[in-house]
């Protein structure tokens, strides 16, 4: 990651460009089959070592700019890894993990944000295909199925969606609710790591701030307002760190339930806004200048917050 500094990700940010050049590193080294099978090219190791590399690549500076180009290859498919057939599997894991394809997620609706039980979209089967209709009824959704295919721009507008293959559903019909937890809790976990990687990336620099700057012939870190919240934040991203391992660790080991993946997307991206918050705050206007790079991981930071769901922290 070291190659990719501060100055390239402020260009990214700057002309809105997304970083093509680390998504093909990652996929070249390997990184992107962190927790796929062996014999599809991947690592197999477990989301406890795929979130030291997304808190690793946060934290280097790319923040979820960085994070978020790879985030669905590490975790999308674990449904699949999982619940897939073997000619599933052939089929759709080599492609994310040599990085020639990306995954994506969809199960938010409208009318029904992330109530998945209440989902309106339905898979009507039809011979050998699903015929998909987004039309919107009132009919609870627990019977939930799981279909990974290819993606048809033509079809992302408001018109009718193509038929999906049989061959494309992950596991049995209307169990996908249950397979589909495998695919949010790793997601949770990961997202917590990446939080970590921006509260840590930005008490660095708050901490160098508060020792660099100098006002009164005194470090403004001598300062109990500025050195005292810092020290609280770094006491708890540490906190929210062990947790978030933990989480990742049970999640390995086959715990289902979701409490801890849970419990760590909530308080790492909360500690996670307050540490990045405070360190802007000890520069200061300047904090909010480009050149310091604060500014971007706030930004970054309060996406992390919107997406995760999270209670403000200010």
């Amino acid at each position: 990651m070291t190659k990719y500094d501060d100055e390239f990700w402020l260009a990214c940010d700057k002309n809105a460009t997304f970083p093509h050049a680390l998504t093909k590193d990652l996929a070249d080294g390997g990184w992107l089959g962190i927790c796929m099978p062996e014999e599809y090219g991947g690592s197999e190791m477990g989301i406890a070592e795929a979130a030291v590399m997304m808190q690793t690549i946060s934290e280097s500076g790319g923040g979820l700019a960085a994070a978020s180009s790879v985030h669905m290859n590490i975790f999308g498919l674990e449904p699949v890894v999982k619940f897939g057939t073997k000619e599933q599997k052939d089929r759709m894991l080599p492609g994310l993990i040599n990085g020639t394809e990306r995954a994506c997620f969809g199960v938010t609706e409208p009318n029904t944000g992330s109530n998945t039980l209440q989902l309106q979209t339905q898979a009507i089967r039809n011979g050998d295909c699903y015929e998909i209709s987004g039309s919107k009824v009132e009919k609870p959704s627990q019977g939930l199925s799981i279909f990974y295919t290819d993606f048809d721009r033509t079809k992302v507008i408001t018109q009718e969606i193509p038929k999906i293959p049989a061959e494309d559903r992950i596991g049995e019909e209307g169990d996908g609710f249950k397979m589909i937890l495998h695919g949010m809790n790793a997601e949770r976990i990961l997202l917590a790591a990446e939080a970590l990687g921006l509260g840590y990336a930005g008490l660095r620099r708050g901490a160098q701030y508060a020792i660099d700057r100098v006002v009164f012939g005194r470090q403004i870190g001598q300062n109990q307002a500025i050195q005292h919240p810092l020290a609280d934040s770094w006491m708890k991203l540490e906190a929210a760190r062990l947790l978030t391992y933990q989480a990742a660790k049970l999640y390995d080991e086959g715990f289902t339930s979701g409490e801890y993946a849970n419990a760590a997307k909530y308080l790492a991206s909360d500690v996670a806004f307050t540490a990045v918050e405070r360190s802007l705050l000890s520069h200061g206007g300047v904090g909010y200048a480009k050149e310091y790079h604060l500014e971007r991981h706030m930004i970054l930071n309060y996406v992390a917050q919107t997406v995760l769901g999270q209670k403000k922290s200010y």
